[in-house]
């Protein structure tokens, strides 16, 4: 991969009052340049839990590629 481009378009932060977890959404866009000029752009949203800790306890990342 020649380069990599991330733009944050919105994040809001959660609380799980259930499991006494935080979380955080974040929408935004991947756009990938491969070694031989190939170019891929994605929409991303992604969940991020952390513990009591702060600590980082999961991750998920849901892709989706529109029309240009």
């Amino acid at each position: 991969m020649k380069n990599s481009t991330s733009i944050v378009y919105g994040w809001v932060p959660l609380t799980s009052t259930d499991v006494n977890e935080d979380a955080v959404c974040v929408w935004g866009q991947e756009e990938d340049t491969y070694a031989d000029g190939k170019v891929e752009k994605r929409d991303l949203h992604e969940v991020w839990w952390f513990n009591k800790e702060g600590k980082i306890s999961r991750m998920r990342q849901w892709a989706a590629k529109f029309g240009e």
